[in-house]
């Protein structure tokens, strides 16, 4: 993970690090410092590297989220191309409604669940996401 963060350093905290800016106690996980709003991102060069096939979905699912989060971080959609995947989703069948109108919904779909991270137009939002049924341009 060196380089997603110029105060980001390793310091053998396990599945974490060391911010140099002492941010979330200094020594935040490496999902937590994905999320800072304070990151400075330096150079940022991002290899997947799949030397099997996976084993089952859910670690392919595993791997999908990894990459669509991670291009997140490191690119960015135009509003445009959101709306677009958006309405392609308004018309799916597939689509799960919130209640809440600061959400748009979650993909049945897919098999990611409910949570913040799979809302739709968080989704929506990442360049490598992708639509289970091909929805998406």
């Amino acid at each position: 993970m060196e380089g997603f963060c110029k105060s980001w350093e390793p310091c053998g905290v396990s599945g974490g690090g060391c911010c140099q800016k002492k941010l979330y106690g200094g020594q935040p996980s490496i999902g937590i410092c994905m999320q800072c709003p304070e990151r400075d991102p330096g150079k940022v060069e991002l290899t997947v590297r799949q030397t099997e096939k996976p084993v089952g979905g859910l670690l392919s699912k595993a791997v999908s989220y990894i990459k669509a989060e991670a291009s997140a971080l490191i690119s960015s959609i135009t509003d445009d191309k959101v709306e677009r995947r958006l309405e392609a989703c308004s018309q799916c069948p597939d689509l799960l409604r919130s209640a809440n109108p600061k959400e748009f919904g979650w993909c049945k779909s897919c098999g990611c669940g409910k949570g913040a991270r799979a809302e739709l137009s968080v989704k929506a939002k990442m360049p490598a996401a992708t639509c289970p049924r091909n929805k998406w341009p």
